[in-house]
This record gives C-alpha cells, sequence and structure tokens, in this order.
C-alpha cells in the first residue's frame, strides 16, 4: 500500500484559508502517529512554530509571562501526546479568535483606531464627563440650529410665498419697534446751516464764531475743526487712496478719528475753572438699570426681547464734561442725571464705523440703539425739572430733546437727527409731551473722496459741536433746578455756561421763560 502524502500547513496568511480547507475533514491533530495497513504507521507532521505578533504581545503586558504562568512552566517537549490509537477530535472553529487573528493583519479603516489597541491604554473618561459632554453637544446643536434659523427666518405672505428677512431686520423688529424706535425711510436732505436756522445759527455768524474758537483755543483743547480747500483736499486724497487698496475698517475709523473727530486731551478736572468742555469717548461701556437714572427706552408694545438688546460699546461718543459746573457743585451732578464717574455727562452726538455699505443696516441699527438710549435718558431730566418746577412743556423744551448721529461706511458719512416723534405732543402746543419712542432722521450723506462734500462734513460736525453748547447749557440748568427742587443747597441764581460770545445769552429772564 502506497503511503499517504500529508502535506505541511504553509505559514503564509494568503494559505492558511487552503489548509483548513485540505484537513477540515481530518480527525487527527497534528503530531500523531496513525496506525495503517500492517505495520505501517503515518506522521502527520507537525506546523512549525508560530511565533507571536508584536502587535498581539501588546494586549498583555511589556513584561514576558513569569514562571507562573501555564505555558511557561510546561514546555512543549515535555507535553505527553496520546496514545497513537485514539482519535481527539479537532475543537470548534472560534469565531471571536478568527476576528482578532483578522484584525492583526488587515490594517485599520481611515480615521479609525486599530481594534488590538487596547482600551485601557486610551484615555477614559468618567460617566459624568461623558455625560456633560452629550449634554454640551446637544446645546451647541440646538443654539447650532437656532443661528441657522434666525438668520434664515421666513415670513409667508398671502400669496404663499417665502421672503427672507436677516438677523439685522429681525434685531429692529425685536428691540427697536417694540420700544417705538423708528427709522424714518425718506431722508431730509438739508446743509449743516440750514439744519441749524432754528437755533438762531446764522452762517456768517456760525463761521466767525467757529474760527475764533479755534483759534483761540489750543489744538489739543478744542473738538473744533478749521476746514478749508487744503485740509478738504488732504481728507479726499486720503480717502480716495484707502478705497482704492480696500483697506478695513479700522483704517477707515482711524483716519476719521484722527483728523474729523478730534477730542481733547483727558486732563483732571479738579481745581479747575467753570468751563466748556466736550470729550470723546470710544467704546465706552454703559450698564444700563431701569432704577438708575441710565435706563433703556421702555416697551410700549409686544414682549421684551431676550438678548443683550442695549448692552452697547458705541465706536465713539462725544460727552459733555461736568467742568462746566461750578467746582462746589460738580460732586452733585450725578444726584439729578447719570454721570460716567463723575466726569461726564449727556452725551449729544454718537458715531458708528463700519467698512462699506453693504453693512450699512448693522450701523445704523446699532447707531439709533445708543442715539435712542441718550435721549431718553435726557427726556427724563426735562421731565424731572418741569416736574419739579410745576411747569407745562412747551414747544421749546419738545426741541430741545435730540440727539445726533453719523454713521461712516468706507468713505460715505450719514448724519442723522434723533428725535421725540410729534405724537408725543398731546397738542400743537405741546403743554404735556409723553414718551412715545423716537424716529431717526437722514439729514445730510457725504462722499469723502470729493473735496466738496468734505467741506460739508467739516460745517455739520462744527455746527453739531456748537449745538453741543446749547445742549449743554440747558441740561445744566436742568440738572440745578431738580436739585434745587430737592434742597440740595444749590445757588438760586443760574449762572451761564459760557463766556461772552458764545451762543446762548446770559440772561435772567430767558431762563424764566423755559
Amino acid at each position: 500500500m502506497t503511503s499517504r502524502r500529508v502535506q505541511q500547513q504553509p505559514t503564509q496568511n494568503t494559505s492558511r484559508k487552503k489548509s483548513r480547507r485540505q484537513f477540515s475533514n481530518r480527525l487527527v491533530s497534528p503530531g500523531v502517529k496513525l496506525a495503517a495497513h500492517g505495520n505501517q504507521s503515518i506522521e502527520v507532521p507537525r506546523p512549525p512554530p508560530r511565533y507571536t505578533s508584536s502587535r498581539r504581545l501588546s494586549i498583555y503586558t511589556n513584561h514576558p509571562p513569569g514562571p507562573s504562568s501555564p505555558v511557561a512552566g510546561q514546555p512543549s517537549k515535555q507535553l505527553t501526546l496520546p496514545p497513537p490509537d485514539i482519535e481527539i477530535p479537532i475543537p470548534d472553529t472560534s469565531p471571536r479568535r478568527i476576528h482578532v487573528l483578522w484584525q492583526l493583519v488587515i490594517p485599520p479603516k481611515k480615521g479609525q483606531l486599530p481594534s488590538n489597541i487596547p482600551t485601557r491604554a486610551l484615555p477614559q473618561r468618567s460617566r459624568a464627563e461623558r455625560r456633560k459632554a452629550s449634554q454640551t453637544t446637544e446645546v451647541e446643536t440646538a443654539t447650532d440650529s437656532q443661528s441657522i434659523q434666525d438668520d434664515a427666518l421666513t415670513a409667508i405672505t398671502k400669496d404663499t410665498t417665502v421672503s427672507k428677512i436677516t438677523a439685522v431686520e429681525k434685531w429692529r423688529l425685536n428691540v427697536l419697534v417694540p420700544r417705538g424706535i423708528q427709522i424714518v425711510k425718506k431722508p431730509v436732505r438739508q446743509l449743516a446751516l440750514d439744519h441749524f436756522q432754528y437755533f438762531g445759527t446764522d452762517e456768517t455768524q456760525c463761521r466767525e464764531w467757529t474760527l475764533k474758537r479755534v483759534e483761540s483755543e489750543k489744538d489739543e483743547d478744542t473738538v473744533f475743526l478749521r476746514g478749508g480747500p487744503h485740509f478738504n483736499m488732504n481728507i479726499a486724497r486720503q480717502y480716495t487712496e484707502m478705497v482704492a487698496i480696500q483697506l478695513c475698517e479700522e483704517e477707515f475709523a482711524t483716519v476719521a478719528k484722527a483728523e474729523l473727530l478730534k477730542s481733547p486731551h483727558f486732563l483732571p478736572i479738579e481745581e479747575k475753572d467753570k468751563t466748556w468742555k466736550a470729550q470723546r469717548l470710544i467704546q465706552l461701556y454703559t450698564q444700563t438699570d431701569a432704577d438708575s437714572f441710565w435706563a433703556t427706552p421702555p416697551l410700549l408694545s409686544g414682549e421684551e426681547y431676550r438678548g443683550k438688546d442695549f448692552n452697547l460699546r458705541p465706536d465713539c461718543a462725544y460727552w459733555l464734561s461736568i467742568q462746566s459746573f461750578s467746582e462746589s457743585h460738580r460732586e452733585l451732578v450725578d444726584m439729578a442725571t447719570f454721570t460716567v464717574r463723575n466726569r461726564y455727562t449727556a452725551p449729544y452726538l454718537t458715531i458708528e464705523f463700519k467698512k462699506s455699505e453693504n453693512t450699512i443696516e448693522q450701523a445704523t441699527n446699532q447707531a439709533i440703539a445708543a442715539s435712542s438710549l441718550a435721549l431718553f435718558n435726557r427726556f427724563r431730566l426735562k421731565e424731572d425739572r418741569l416736574s419739579t418746577s410745576k411747569k407745562p412743556w412747551n414747544r421749546k423744551h419738545f426741541d430741545q430733546i435730540r440727539h445726533y448721529m453719523m454713521t461712516f461706511t468706507g468713505p460715505m458719512a450719514m448724519i442723522w437727527v434723533v428725535k421725540l416723534k410729534s405724537s408725543a405732543a398731546s397738542d400743537e402746543s405741546y403743554s404735556q409731551v409723553t414718551w412715545d419712542g423716537c424716529e431717526a432722521v437722514q439729514i445730510w450723506k457725504c462722499n469723502c473722496t470729493k473735496a466738496g462734500a468734505v467741506g460739508d462734513l467739516v460745517d455739520y460736525i462744527n455746527a453739531i459741536h456748537r449745538w453741543g453748547l446749547i445742549h449743554g447749557a440747558y441740561c445744566r440748568r436742568d440738572v440745578k433746578a431738580v436739585l434745587l427742587a430737592e434742597g440740595g443747597g444749590v445757588a438760586r441764581r443760574v449762572s451761564d455756561l459760557y463766556v461772552s460770545g458764545d451762543p446762548i445769552e446770559d440772561d435772567e429772564n430767558e431762563v424764566s421763560k423755559e
């Protein structure tokens, strides 16, 4: 009888399947002698030893098995083979072990850790951390979803068409409209000196007064601009170049603040004589409080918007220094109206900057929100003054309550006046006035790449600062009247705020007419 040839099991991974199929039906183990016909026997050769992969060793420890290990304590040469006449069944295949073996030879998928890496070698998170991470993910997902809804808010019309409402428009609808704060769509085109004619400002008189003021003050103490053809042309050239090379918003703002929106030096007011002084403050944050002298305009309709609607930092604003009060009364000002650390009060001009006209709506929203905040608290001061003195409102009082704002978008400058709505007055005599919101009206627009437009802007800046004299005088008189009614010991004489020649008369009779 010819001997059976038995192929040796290969060690390569690619031939293991073939070897398993070839010997799957044999009921013998390698290395066992099988009895054949007669005295002949066939020995199934033992496969070559398999060395454990280095990756497989990593699931244990970095040290080899100790002497107490069953494998280490029983070398292969000491193993006792079963008798040759006993059939030893081959155990069933373990799917788990096959899976582990395949994981050793198959490379992991992209972005996935190999499964043979021990779990204890990876950083583990506690149950609390996993729960917190899950909650954070849910919050972030909900926030992102809400943000997407806010930015793409839609409204269904009667024709079932869908119109998108931008985030800027939504903020205006949620914050400004319920408080009666309105932006008048139709602008009123008025040159600076025409606009201020109501306050007795003649063009020739205004130019002469401004020039005198500029020449009498030091450059570091004035907010007025000299202007002139050379100045206007220089500003226009700078803006033209900035537009050509597409500079950022901050570059446009820097030029405007350096050349057009001047600021006096910050100097102590202690032991200083009484004098009018405006101060430019950049990105000043003022916390609103309903129980203080700096409160947000009240809701006139709708519900409170849940957001930081009046937590504002205007790019730039002009405030009045309380140096206009006598030194003995300066510490009393914050008893009647809001002050910034008992230094500045009654803002009259707010400025916002944006890079281009594409963001004009956002700049307008921010500017009118800050302006309405200043206007409402100016209204409250006037209301307190008339209430304590038991005097009715009149048209002159009504027109005093105003605030100016500018929006710079690239080279374009827009001038606005923010004032009370006419609906606030009960009749034509303005004998009773209640807060009914306010409105912002655009009164001029300048392209600062043109020298002529720069000249118009210079006139407006000087005229607004000059109006600030009148605004400051009336604010100071209102403060003194409120303090006097409360028995603050303030002198009854209402002194003028300015030296002779300023655009308000030092006349007790004029004051009594208020």
